[in-house]
């Protein structure tokens, strides 16, 4: 660190005596301090007292950290305990110093600044009312004809009761040519709001993997289920990342739709958590400078429901009895059976996961391992 004595206007006079044949040399260094009004990638900042000496302007560090710099270099000077920064000797910064009308202009490179962060993940409804109450439904269909003397009779229901957390489902049909009740589906759910897994007890489904289709089942399932939130997005999500050097207007367009306009100050620009549905779709975002000028981005981007974010785990591990002629006949089961299927998102861009099926009395088993990897993005 370099001290410097005084601020104000000092002649500091430093004598080099030589021999007797040779004079003696005076070198003077005028050093003053100055208010000035600071302008940064033409936003003003505001008035800042600097130092001045010669062609060099000495900066308060604090001015630098006040305007949150993402990065600060030169060379630093202590001024009776207050740290300057020399801004001659930060080569990347490019300074102008009108002196009649007190003014600095700096343009720093946008990488210098804070970063501007466009958040465009879906927000979610406040004051959104999530029942609690204990509460029950009947859907029921009635259908008969009678054409030319053959009568027909078609009857189904579904039923549904909650009482706090858990809640119970049961349907099925009645058809008088076979002149019998089928039941369907019936089964006992717990959802737990806040972890997002559900137990079920009775009737399920197993999960399909590319080598085994799903197993109707009665029995126990314990899984996740991420839409018991339906504001949760559990699919991965697109960052884009630019530089504005100065204040911008940003426009974001999804297929030629415009989804978002903000106008932002100099610095990185972060896009985060961009999220759609439905496949391929093309990012386009174009930055307007003050100037006129306009930058265009473009971004190929894929998304799908097959994979998951980074850190999230999909599961769900099921032990129960494999169901027989379904929508035929109402309680016919054989072969208890275990099913387990785990995935986990390695990063938004793969996800590492498997499948095993067991039907030990009848000495089957599939084990399948497998990944996603998301290639265009």
């Amino acid at each position: 660190m370099i001290c410097l004595r005084s601020l104000k206007k000092i002649v500091v006079i430093s004598f080099f005596l030589s021999n007797l044949l040779f004079p003696s040399y005076i070198f003077a260094s005028i050093k003053e301090e100055v208010v000035l009004s600071l302008t940064i990638n033409g936003e003003k900042i505001g008035d800042i007292f600097c130092v001045l000496e010669g062609d060099n302007i000495f900066i308060p560090l604090e001015t630098f950290r006040e305007a949150k710099f993402r990065k600060i270099d030169g060379r630093f000077l202590n001024i009776y305990g207050k740290e300057y920064v020399d801004l001659k000797s930060w080569g990347e910064i490019k300074f102008e110093l009108n002196i009649e009308r007190l003014e600095l202009n700096l343009f720093v490179p946008p990488e210098y600044l804070p970063a501007n962060i466009i958040n465009l993940y879906p927000k979610r409804k406040e004051n959104v009312i999530i029942p609690t109450q204990n509460s029950a439904f009947l859907n029921y269909r009635f259908d008969y004809s009678n054409v030319e003397g053959v009568r027909n009779l078609y009857i189904n229901h579904e039923l549904g009761i909650r009482l706090k957390p858990i809640s119970f489902l049961t349907n099925g049909f009645y058809f008088d040519n076979t002149n019998k009740y089928t039941r369907l589906d019936t089964a006992i759910y717990y959802d737990d709001r806040h972890s997002l897994n559900r137990l079920v007890i009775g009737d399920f489904v197993t999960p399909s993997s590319p080598t085994t289709s799903g197993n109707k089942m009665i029995g126990i399932s314990f899984l996740k289920k991420f839409n018991i939130d339906p504001y949760f997005i559990f699919k991965p999500t697109f960052d884009i990342r630019s530089y504005a050097n100065f204040r911008s207007e940003v426009e974001i367009y999804l297929d030629e739709t415009l989804i978002r306009r903000e106008f932002i100050p100099p610095g990185e620009i972060n896009i985060t958590d961009l999220y759609y549905y439905g496949g391929r779709r093309d990012i386009k975002v174009l930055i307007k400078d003050p100037f006129g000028k306009i930058e265009t981005i473009s971004y190929p981007l894929y998304f799908t429901d097959i994979m998951l974010k980074k850190g999230l785990r999909d599961f769900n591990y099921s032990l129960g009895f494999l169901r027989e002629n379904y929508g035929v006949e109402s309680n016919r089961y054989n072969h208890l059976s275990f099913s387990a299927f785990e995935k986990y998102g390695f990063n938004d861009y793969l996800n590492i996961g498997g499948h095993f099926v067991s039907v030990p009395s009848k000495d089957f088993y599939n084990i399948s391992i497998g990944n996603n990897i998301l290639l265009l993005h």
